[in-house]
């Protein structure tokens, strides 16, 4: 009696091992999400672009996925640009008060979107490059970082 039991939930089980493996290889159905990207055409008359013949040299994403901060520097003189919506718009950003140098990288702070950094290329006494400036309110309002002196070590 207890064989013949076995035998029957061993069975029982085989057979839901196998349904449960055909319904696993059966595709689940999708459907495609709607695009937030479209292609542009520069230049675009509805001002929703950067600027027309404007390249993106470096780019930060705030952590709350809206903020976006950019730098160009095919305008003259170099530009910071923020987009406070995803990158549907952007403004240009106040640059930091003396800065006369192409931008080589931007970066935003993961726990604040309106805190953020530039550096950009000014070469210093002794071949280091960059000065680095930071904004605590959204690229209004600049200070400069002192300039620190990296020593690299070989062992």
């Amino acid at each position: 009696m207890k064989t013949k039991i076995s035998r029957i939930m061993g069975v029982g089980l085989a057979l839901l091992m196998v349904f449960s493996l055909a319904f696993a290889l059966v595709p689940a159905k999708t459907e495609a999400a709607p695009s937030l990207w479209t292609p542009e055409v520069l230049p675009n008359t509805a001002g929703t672009n950067v600027i027309a013949a404007t390249d993106v040299d470096g780019m930060a994403v705030a952590s709350d996925g809206y903020t976006i901060y950019v730098i160009d520097n095919q305008t003259a003189g170099s530009q910071v640009w923020k987009s406070p919506n995803g990158g549907r718009t952007f403004a240009a950003a106040t640059n930091p008060p003396g800065f006369t140098a192409p931008f080589l990288a931007v970066a935003v702070a993961p726990d604040n979107p309106n805190v953020v950094a530039v550096v950009d290329s000014t070469v210093a006494a002794g071949g280091a490059d960059g000065v680095v400036y930071v904004s605590r309110d959204g690229g209004v309002n600049w200070v400069t970082l002192p300039r620190v002196t990296v020593l690299l070590l070989s062992t």
